[in-house]
């Protein structure tokens, strides 16, 4: 995961597709502001269940893949108010 810096700007989205991410720890995007979080096409196996932690009231889109052998805590979505949710099996 890269590290972000703090920031007042809202962005629309951030796309972090096909990046080899395997793990999102706890608050990976405190800080940042975005509507939408594409975490597509990457072999997601660990995420952390406070992984969004910290913009839970701008993020209403979330896109992500997850390896067959991982599971998506319900924790970690539980505090989004998301409007589309897609999750797909990392092949």
């Amino acid at each position: 995961m890269p590290n972000f810096n703090p920031t007042v700007i809202q962005y629309a989205e951030l796309t972090l597709a096909a990046n080899r991410i395997g793990s999102v720890p706890a608050r990976a995007f405190d800080g940042t502001r975005f509507r939408r979080l594409d975490l597509s096409e990457n072999p997601l196996v660990s995420l952390d269940p406070a992984a969004f932690g910290g913009v839970e009231e701008d993020l209403s889109e979330l896109q992500l893949t997850l390896s067959s052998n991982a599971s998506l805590p319900a924790a970690a979505i539980r505090s989004i108010i998301v409007k589309m949710f897609d999750v797909f099996t990392f092949q």
